[in-house]
């Protein structure tokens, strides 16, 4: 049987590591106890999807959970905590499942309920916490950089759990290598191909570097724009340094039109 490939995240050094040192213990778990639960500052678009595959895929191959009571190996939702029946209906996602009861894992947006840290609805949150947190394995996403009411939710979620039940897990920022990575990453799924990789990467650096380009999302759109630069003469269309010149006269001359305006 072909076994299924896992793709590690480009950064997020981490927080890989931590899902590697479980796997690497993977014995404990299999007696039937839980890593913990995970708290992780990583803003939408910076990887988070990525990261629960990675982590999802090994521990499914490594034996860590069963996998064998739900249809889904992991469920992503974003909480809105304007009202008790918004929250409901995103913990109802868990409840689609073979079993009375989600173990796999769960990962939960939580952002928002930083709004709402006095509103009645936030009991019903962390009644719905502790539910899931009792079968499922949970990661809680915020934002990179947690505001003073986001820090308060992430006591309030440690306080309700049980501090060794959780863990807040230390989010490195992406280096220019990685960025950079992630950029040629993204040309190739769209199915563009690199010429002269060596010095196309070293001009990608310099560019990722002047113009400080140092999110995620920004990598995307980097490569986004980058392909309309590209060679489409061949049968494969490719990319070269000679793109990403082109690339960076067209950023200087929208540049100049924005500053005349």
């Amino acid at each position: 049987m072909k076994r299924h490939e896992i793709t590690k995240p480009i950064g997020l050094t981490n927080l890989c590591e931590e899902v590697e040192n479980i796997c690497e213990n993977a014995c404990i778990y299999k007696c039937g106890l839980r890593p913990k639960h995970l708290i992780v500052p990583l803003s939408s678009g910076s990887g988070r999807t990525t990261f629960v595959e990675y982590m999802t895929d090994m521990y499914k191959e490594h034996g860590i959970f069963d996998f064998s009571g739900s249809l889904d190996d992991y469920i992503e939702v974003t909480i809105d905590g304007s009202s008790s029946r918004s929250i409901a209906q995103a913990f109802a996602s868990f409840r689609a499942v073979y079993r009375n009861d989600y173990s796999n894992v769960a990962a939960i947006n939580v952002e928002d309920m930083a709004k709402y840290l006095s509103a009645p609805q936030f009991a019903d949150l962390m009644r719905h916490v502790k539910e899931l947190c009792r079968n499922a394995y949970v990661v809680f996403f915020v934002s990179s950089n947690p505001t003073p009411n986001e820090e308060k939710l992430i006591t309030k979620l440690v306080e309700g759990i049980g501090e060794k039940k959780i863990h807040r897990a230390v989010i490195e920022k992406y280096t220019a290598e990685d960025i950079c990575c992630l950029t040629e990453k993204i040309v190739g799924e769209h199915g563009v191909s690199i010429e002269h990789h060596q010095m196309f990467h070293a001009t990608l650096m310099d560019l990722i570097q002047n113009y400080a380009i140092l999110e995620v999302k920004d990598a995307v759109e980097t490569a986004e724009e980058l392909i309309h630069f590209a060679d489409f003469s061949g049968f494969t269309p490719t990319v070269s340094d000679k793109s990403l010149t082109l690339l960076a006269e067209y950023w200087n001359k929208k540049s100049e039109r924005s500053e005349i305006k």
